[in-house]
């Protein structure tokens, strides 16, 4: 623990507007979410997913469930929202992620939107909601 007593205190009419609306903004990308609706007859099985978030081999309970879930990777993608949109990167995975049936390139993002499909290593698909 570190002693703080020494600092200064800020003086918050010394901050721009403009620092202002950029944390307000962060703070509300931070509580929206985005839905991924798994594409299988009769399912109804969704994920609720905010900025950040890692969807992999144990973060989704029903992957256990399936015969070849060892084929997603334990950290397969990542969602993002900024400026205003949502985004997805591919974390090298082993097995890919396809988006729209186009195989994402690791460590790059790419724009999602309602009705994208998002496939996970060949085996799952999800629609964005």
């Amino acid at each position: 623990m570190s002693d703080i007593s020494s600092v200064s205190a800020i003086d918050e009419s010394k901050i721009s507007e403009n620092t202002k609306s950029q944390s307000n903004q962060e703070i509300e990308q931070k509580d929206e979410v985005i839905v991924l609706k798994l594409k299988e007859k009769n399912s109804g099985q969704t994920i609720e997913l905010k900025s950040g978030d890692v969807v992999g081999r144990y973060s989704v309970d029903f992957f256990q469930k399936m015969n070849n879930y060892k084929l997603i990777s334990r950290l397969h993608f990542q969602v993002l929202y900024k400026e205003g949109k949502w985004f997805i990167r591919d974390l090298e995975s082993t097995n890919g992620t396809f988006l729209n049936t186009k195989k994402l390139e690791p460590d790059k993002d790419y724009e999602i939107k309602k009705g994208d499909v998002i496939n996970i290593a060949g085996i799952v698909d999800f629609i964005v909601q």
